[in-house]
């Protein structure tokens, strides 16, 4: 946004993403809002030992 790229409207919209209007630094607690809104709420999901040792294996988890 700084260097004219995005707008701040569309920092907003696009990335979720609140800049403070004077300052234009981001308004860390106002994005975490903004997010949450966004967010949907996601049962955890267990795909069993079987997932993890395929990421083990992969290199991708310990």
């Amino acid at each position: 946004m700084l260097e004219g790229y995005i707008s701040a409207g569309r920092a907003e919209t696009d990335y979720g993403v609140v800049l403070d209007r004077e300052s234009l630094q981001i308004d860390h607690a106002a994005t975490e809002k903004l997010r949450s809104a966004f967010r949907p709420e996601r049962p955890f999901f267990d795909r069993g030992a079987a997932a993890c040792e395929r990421l083990v294996a992969m290199g991708v988890s310990e």
